[in-house]
């Protein structure tokens, strides 16, 4: 799960405060808190809200994501030849279109 605070735009980590309006939104609760001193509306979706309807959310997942080196690899691997692969159709192409000029 890849959650973000809309304000900051930076994931949510294990530690971080999160904090949602009535709408459902979730924020970091210095982001919202300090949206909410200059304007009284969600981020997100404008929604009217406070510093008052604030609740805070708890998450019961955990946020970190394991990441196989060799699975990723495997993939770049694959979209690179795929890539030389359209460079070359492309480039066959190009001649062809030239030789019919």
């Amino acid at each position: 799960m890849h959650a973000q605070c809309y304000v900051c735009q930076e994931l949510f980590g294990d530690s971080d405060v999160v904090m949602a309006p009535q709408c459902g939104h979730t924020f970091h609760k210095t982001c919202i808190t300090q949206w909410l001193r200059t304007k009284k509306s969600c981020p997100t979706c404008r929604q009217t809200t406070s510093n008052k309807k604030l609740g805070r959310i708890f998450f019961d997942i955990a946020f970190s994501v394991e990441v196989n080196s060799a699975d990723l690899q495997q993939k770049l691997d694959e979209m690179s030849r795929e890539l030389n692969t359209k460079v070359q159709l492309k480039q066959k192409a190009d001649e062809e279109l030239r030789k019919c000029q």
